[in-house]
């Protein structure tokens, strides 16, 4: 049975995560945890998040993120309660990209449009934690930070993806 610690990193998604990286701490074979990663995903208790790239894009990470679809749950089986919480900050962070997530996929649901969802991350670490793409290919990046302040640096991310979209016309922007 793994412990607290080594559980840590499959219920504090989201991040790309590979199967070998759960199967290591519970000393599972890597056909078991696709097995159960498929059996949470079909019964809505997580939700995987795929990588946005195409195919001229080889600098890309294509590994999906995993969510976990209750952000309470993930608190409960963390044992983690609010002040707990509140000081494990990278632990808030990944739970608030996850609630954000779900929030936006459930605002979705009814957009008369399909809005697809995507993550972006490159091998340099650049990074955005949610790419929405809409009818006419048109995308949109969301960057969620736990922080109380936001630097030039929190927006590489989105500043990369849409370099990369750019050529095709396809990111949009709400603001300059």
């Amino acid at each position: 049975m793994p412990s607290k610690r080594n559980s840590h990193r499959a219920t504090s998604a989201p991040e790309p995560i590979s199967v070998a990286d759960l199967a290591s701490p519970f000393q599972l074979s890597r056909p078991t945890i696709c097995d159960y990663v498929t059996l949470l995903a079909r019964v809505f208790l997580l939700e995987e998040l795929p990588p946005w790239h195409n195919n001229r894009l080889s600098k890309l990470i294509k590994t999906p993120k995993l969510h976990l679809a209750d952000t309470g749950l993930a608190c409960s089986l963390l044992s983690v309660d609010a002040p707990a919480l509140w000081a494990a900050r990278t632990l808030l962070g990944q739970l608030l990209e996850t609630f954000i997530f779900q929030e936006l996929r459930r605002q979705a649901s009814w957009h008369s449009d399909p809005i697809l969802f995507y993550h972006f991350r490159d091998k340099d670490g650049v990074e955005v934690d949610i790419i929405l793409e809409g009818s006419g290919q048109c995308v949109a990046g969301v960057e969620v930070k736990a922080a109380v302040t936001v630097t030039a640096k929190d927006f590489r991310g989105l500043q990369k993806s849409q370099e990369i979209a750019l050529p095709e016309g396809l990111f949009c922007t709400m603001a300059k």
